[in-house]
């Protein structure tokens, strides 16, 4: 397998082909038209040096970017090994025209030196961000994961000079095995859930001996009553055993009866008491997420949509914007974006001399505004809050026919 890259024309005929590889599997995720009019290409590889490519790979598979030429010439090629499995999914040009590389790296076993103990590395998949220069240098790289299978699949360079990663994380939980010794103990969650079932246990018999004792109290209520009621009557309407008159009222002798507590309905996580902990972790982790391992804060299912945003340390912080207009300027619609949190406000429209043209109140961070009914023209957007008061100057243009 190796990498093949063609240029066509607007019409679909080739322009140029070029077909580059090593003596192994190459496999090509990324095609990027740089600044320059170049272009930078990146997959994975676990081809050693031959062919086209330069350097061997180190084990497993591992990151190959190469730039190419307007004609498809190779500029420049390099490496990077992460893991004993490096899977480049997505790559992002920088303003300054550094590259960040976004993928995935399966954990590698490593040998320590000392105690002779082989250690996994951390995870079994996590997402790995590596920044290189223009030239192709390494500046430096980041992972996250969770003790599960993380896998990138899209890296985004976002306007204050972070990035946001974003892809799946499947984690590990205790049905396979318990969470790693690393993260959280040799026993995992199967200790946690054994402690559930006794307390569980406890709790129920408590309660079932609660309600007992409340439905004693309250039989040998009715009974007393009962009894004291009938004699009363009896001795009233003047009547005796061989009476027509006689009330016959029986005291029930069933009495009151109230159901025990025992565990959730098979439909709905099972007859036994780890049935009912199951049925009932699962309705609660629907609702508010379980705590994730590693990085990852959060879990609601067997496999969650993750998004991780990342500060470049070698970038200065941008200041953010209080409020700002997007587009702008604008035909029909723009949005003015509050850079901050409130409760509540007023945004207010007006013509370049003051008239107020439109008013609402808001509470959301994005304000639609609708400049369709105006004429081509300046105009301003007033943002009032209980935390600030900020104005956009927004220009209304005609629309292309």
């Amino acid at each position: 397998g190796d990498y093949w890259i063609l240029k066509l024309d607007k019409e679909g005929a080739i322009t140029w082909q070029k077909t580059i590889g090593g003596n192994q599997d190459d496999q090509l995720y990324v095609v990027h038209q740089t600044y320059d009019g170049n272009y930078v290409v990146g997959g994975n590889s676990n081809s050693a040096s031959s062919y086209e490519k330069r350097a061997s790979n180190s084990s497993g598979t591992d990151f190959w970017v190469l730039k190419l030429g307007q004609e498809g010439e190779i500029l420049w090629q390099e490496t990077y090994d992460i893991a004993e499995v490096d899977v480049l999914s997505s790559l992002v040009e920088n303003k300054d025209h550094t590259l960040l590389i976004g993928g995935f790296a399966q954990g590698q076993i490593k040998q320590n030196a000392t105690s002779n103990k082989q250690k996994l590395e951390k995870g079994t998949g996590d997402y790995v961000a590596l920044k290189i220069s223009e030239n192709g240098e390494e500046l430096w790289r980041q992972s996250v994961g969770s003790d599960g299978e993380d896998l990138l699949k899209k890296v985004i360079e976002t306007r204050d000079g972070g990035y946001l990663l974003a892809g799946t994380a499947s984690p590990i939980f205790p049905s396979t095995g318990g969470v790693p010794e690393g993260r959280g103990g040799k026993n995992g969650l199967k200790g946690i859930q054994q402690t559930q079932n006794e307390q569980l246990q406890n709790a129920t018999s408590e309660v079932n001996q609660a309600i007992g004792d409340v439905q004693s109290d309250i039989n040998k209520g009715i009974n007393d009553k009962m009894s004291s009621t009938t004699n009363k009557i009896n001795d009233a309407v003047g009547s005796d055993k061989d009476s027509s008159l006689k009330y016959g009222l029986n005291t029930p002798t069933g009495g009151v009866k109230f159901p025990s507590i025992g565990g959730v309905p098979e439909g709905r996580g099972g007859s036994s008491t780890d049935n009912a902990l199951d049925g009932l972790a699962n309705a609660m982790n629907e609702k508010q997420g379980k705590k994730g391992t590693g990085d990852q804060k959060k879990v609601f299912g067997s496999n969650d949509f993750w998004v991780v945003k990342l500060r470049d340390k070698d970038k200065k912080e941008v200041v953010k914007v209080t409020i700002e207009a997007l587009p702008n300027p604008a035909t029909t619609f723009t949005n003015v974006i509050v850079g901050y949190e409130y409760e509540s406000g007023t945004a207010t429209l007006v013509d370049i001399a003051g008239h107020i043209l439109y008013q609402a109140s808001i509470t959301s961070r994005t304000v639609p505004i609708d400049l369709s009914p105006y004429p081509e023209g300046i105009y301003i957007v007033n943002i009032k809050t209980n935390v600030s008061s900020d104005g956009v100057k927004v220009i209304k243009k005609g629309s292309r026919n």
